[in-house]
């Protein structure tokens, strides 16, 4: 709605003035007259051109809502003489307004001028900065180690609850907890992150007796300076099971390395974990080149394929296996061995792997080679000789049996001479008495 009074002129340079805002910028009086606007104001309103915005009544331009606080904001300004700036949010968009008085030369204010921005981005980028931070503090606070914020000064801008646990609530400073009480300052691995930027890691060995791996990494604070985040994690725990572990693998390594026969440790994937000095003698690696590898790359496809169904057997049944494998060596020469292989499981006993031992039994297994031939020849010659024997005594039968005919026949004969001769004897008789008689 067009006010009945005349525009007021201004000056190029207040022109100029408004027309460099990127906001919504005019001037208007006491009583809410649009004065002077330029093109992102008649934009803001619906009005197709800025020289349409001169002599507009503003309020009329504006919801009742927005228009009753407005005008509010308008007499506080002329009223006290000073600027007001509040927010107000309209279809969605909230928009920051700040009302400026012109004090012209009786002392009053004349005529105001007034910038509205749009900061709806801004709020809501405040807005997820604000909770974007919420969720690192979240996140620093429920990380197992402690987290501090060091500025260059060594004061410390932020430490969450496991740093307080650890140092204490009286620690402000970065030196404090790095040096002790008096110590001078080298240059300790979080200043050295802050005047380099590179990150750094070590580990710190608190006096509590405590371990820590630390990360220092720099970083830029809200306020644009620099700063170092200090990230510690308790390692004290794992140190102590890797020196337990080195020390088992030491002891490990003594007891395979002392063993006479052949010794290895496998996964359950058939890749070696551990072998001994008279493994890697025997096939013409170094323990350390055979670890990590499989029975393929070690012995070759031909005798892998034999020993992964070994293992098998070995895992699918949770028994001691043991087997006699034939084994070419380095020198290429066939060897024999007498295989143990076991089982190895955890102590909720899910299977870990498997445990090997072979001895050399190549003179054993030529000796018994030789005793079994010797066996086998001496067979062979009894049985000769007993061939040789049963002919003999089928001979000496047929001569027995032979003899005893002929035995039987000059019986016969005697038994008829004997009858002849007694025929004799009462022939002549006969004779006898009938040449007497």
């Amino acid at each position: 709605m067009k006010a009945p009074h005349p525009p007021t002129l201004f000056d190029d340079d207040s022109r100029a003035l408004i027309e460099a805002v990127t906001d919504v910028a005019y001037i208007m009086d006491s009583e809410g007259l649009i004065l002077m606007g330029n093109q992102v104001a008649a934009d803001r309103f619906g009005i197709r051109d800025k020289t349409e915005l001169a002599n507009t009544q503003l309020y009329s331009l504006l919801p009742q809502a927005s228009a009753d606080k407005r005008r509010s904001m308008v007499h506080m300004a002329v009223n006290t003489g000073q600027a007001v700036r509040y927010e107000d949010e309209e279809h969605g968009r909230i928009e920051a307004h700040s009302i400026i008085p012109v004090i012209g030369k009786n002392g009053r204010v004349s005529r105001l001028a007034v910038v509205v921005s749009d900061i709806t981005d801004v709020r809501r980028s405040s807005e997820d900065l604000r909770r974007e931070q919420q969720r690192q503090i979240f996140y620093m606070e429920s990380l197992p180690g402690f987290v501090f914020l060091m500025g260059q000064g060594h004061e410390i801008r932020y430490a969450n609850r496991s740093y307080k646990k650890l140092f204490g609530k009286g620690h402000s400073t970065g030196h404090a907890i790095l040096h002790k009480e008096g110590e001078e300052c080298p240059p300790c691995p979080p200043a050295a992150v802050l005047s380099t930027g590179v990150p750094r890691q070590w580990e710190w060995n608190l006096p509590q007796g405590r371990t820590f791996q630390a990360h220092a990494h720099p970083m830029t604070d809200t306020d644009g300076s620099a700063v170092v985040m200090v990230l510690g994690i308790d390692i004290t725990d794992r140190k102590q099971a890797e020196e337990m572990l080195l020390q088992t693998q030491s002891y490990q390594r003594a007891i395979l390395d002392n063993i006479p026969d052949i010794a290895w440790l496998k996964d359950t994937q058939g890749n070696y974990i551990a072998v001994n000095e008279a493994f890697a003698e025997l096939c013409g690696m170094d323990a350390d080149q055979v670890v990590g590898v499989n029975d393929e790359a070690v012995w070759g496809t031909m005798a892998a394929q034999q020993y992964r169904e070994r293992d098998q057997e070995t895992l699918l049944s949770g028994n001691r296996v043991k087997s006699e494998e034939m084994v070419l060596g380095r020198d290429r020469e066939p060897q024999w061995m007498e295989t143990v292989r076991i089982p190895v499981f955890d102590e909720n006993g899910q299977t870990l792997g498997m445990a090997g031992i072979a001895r050399n039994i190549t003179e054993r297994k030529i000796e018994a080679d030789r005793l079994a031939f010797s066996h086998k020849e001496l067979e062979r010659h009894v049985r000769q000789r007993t061939l040789e024997l049963e002919e003999a005594n089928r001979t000496l039968l047929m001569e027995i049996s032979e003899h005893k005919q002929t035995l039987k026949m000059l019986e016969t004969a005697k038994e008829k001479a004997e009858v002849a001769t007694q025929a004799k004897s009462t022939f002549l008789a006969n004779m006898s008495h009938e040449i007497r008689t």
